[in-house]
């Protein structure tokens, strides 16, 4: 008996031990959920005036950096855009830390000049190297073109606004503008207050070395042939002022055949190796221009040039600034359809959102629209509210900029743009490409229904 009472408790043993040894089937326990991560993204905290980058995980951090010759610390006061650039291969590990760059972003530095800054993987953040003796400095350093006319000196103030795609090697361009605020008046010599003029920097990566460098800013023009050179005459200093005013001038009746004032795109074209921005020219008109590896720069009409936006984000929000400054936003529904009235695409939930961008409805269109006329259709079917809506044409990798705020809520009552046939509205709202050009709106009822127009150039 005991003998079977022995055999019977072995066997019960081997029978758990298998068991437990064994591989295991799906369990009843909900499996562990990876941590959503979210896009990299900047911010601007204006009661400190700081720029911010925040990671993957919504990581708030100050962007401030050392810098050379003697470590001095500078810091972004207003953060303008962030573009992922992590490639993640060995060959961009840095010597000394181990750590890669994963991010770069640009803004404004603390003494008013446009900046750049690298993002580590460690979310460390270090100015990039300049191109002008190799040192850490986050500086874009203005243009010394058209014989160093549009310096700061002159009163000139050096402004960033976006990032391009790379090309194949790694390099992009980052795209801004100068601008004269204040303006000059001498005789007959004139630059009207507010003169711009549209420059770039070129970024590349070291192909040794972990970190970018950043060139000088070139101005986004064709030049003219060079006007005569300055004669001396008797009273040198005279000559020397008229020599300077003279030169002033020319820059925008001479020195260019044509330039742009304001970039509103920029892309890489892969066949042409080159820089494709679109924007507006010195006369006021649509222009494209296009900026080849060897910096030469063609500019022409946008007429009959076929530009395609890589990437279109629509989207809504609460117009007074977030979940706690007002209530949540109204709870849209958003439709894309172009001029014949096809529907391209609708509302969807693939963005990922950061707290400071949150939105009722959005619409991502990556597979490329040309220029064009578009309609956008919003709805709701749970009631009425105010809502905000803007446009955007941006850059693979670009992370979503702020959204701009309004002081009060819309109290539009206008039904007018309702009216509809296939699909192409009778009076639609028009609405600029643009995040500060956000339009401010009101949906009255479960039924109503908004249209909006945009324009592609």
């Amino acid at each position: 008996m005991k003998t079977k009472f022995f055999i019977l408790g072995l066997s019960v043993f081997a029978l758990v031990f298998m068991s437990c040894s064994m591989p295991q089937g799906p369990s009843d326990l909900p499996a562990p959920q990876e941590e959503e991560e979210m896009s990299l993204a900047v911010e601007t905290d204006t009661s400190r005036n700081q720029g911010i980058y925040i990671n993957e995980k919504g990581v708030k951090i100050d962007i401030i950096s050392e810098e050379d010759p003697d470590g001095t610390v500078v810091a972004c006061v207003k953060a303008t855009a962030i573009v992922r650039v992590d490639d993640g291969d060995d060959s961009s590990k840095s010597f000394s830390s181990g750590t890669w760059v994963k991010a770069l972003v640009i803004g404004k530095r603390d003494d008013g000049n446009p900046g750049v800054w690298e993002i580590h993987n460690d979310d460390s953040i270090h100015p990039v190297r300049s191109s002008i003796g190799g040192r850490k400095c986050s500086l874009l350093e203005e243009s010394e073109g058209l014989d160093r006319v549009i310096r700061r000196l002159f009163g000139w103030v050096y402004h960033v606004t976006m990032f391009s795609e790379a090309a194949e090697d790694g390099r992009r361009i980052i795209v801004g503008y100068a601008e004269h605020k204040e303006g000059i008046k001498r005789g007959r010599w004139l630059i009207e207050k507010g003169t711009r003029v549209a420059v770039y920097w070129k970024l590349n990566k070291s192909s040794c070395c972990p970190f970018f460098r950043v060139s000088r800013a070139r101005i986004i023009g064709t030049p003219a042939a060079h006007p005569h050179h300055f004669h001396h005459g008797r009273h040198r200093f005279y000559w020397f002022i008229h020599y300077i005013l003279s030169f002033l001038r020319l820059f925008f009746l001479n020195w260019l055949d044509a330039y742009l004032i304001e970039a509103k795109t920029v892309d890489y074209d892969k066949e042409k190796d080159a820089f494709i921005v679109t924007g507006i020219d010195q006369d006021g008109a649509d222009a494209v221009a296009t900026i080849y590896k060897d910096d030469h720069i063609t500019i022409e009409p946008l007429n009959g040039v076929e530009i395609i936006y890589d990437r279109i984000v629509i989207d809504t929000y609460e117009p007074r600034g977030g979940w706690g400054a007002g209530f949540p936003p109204t709870d849209t529904y958003l439709t894309l359809f172009d001029d014949s009235g096809s529907m391209l695409e609708e509302d969807n939930d693939s963005t990922p959102y950061t707290d400071d961008h949150i939105g009722s409805a959005h619409i991502y269109y990556t597979d490329g629209l040309i220029s064009g006329t578009y309609y956008i259709r919003v709805t709701s079917g749970f009631g009425s509210g105010p809502y905000a809506i803007r446009v955007l044409s941006l850059n693979k990798g670009a992370a979503l900029p702020n959204p701009i705020y309004f002081d009060s809520y819309s109290e539009s009552t206008d039904y007018d743009d309702d009216d509809s046939k296939k699909n192409i509205p009778n009076d639609p709202i028009d609405i600029n490409v643009g995040n500060i050009n956000a339009v401010n709106r009101r949906l009255n009822s479960s039924v109503d229904i908004d249209w909006l127009k945009f324009v592609l150039p």
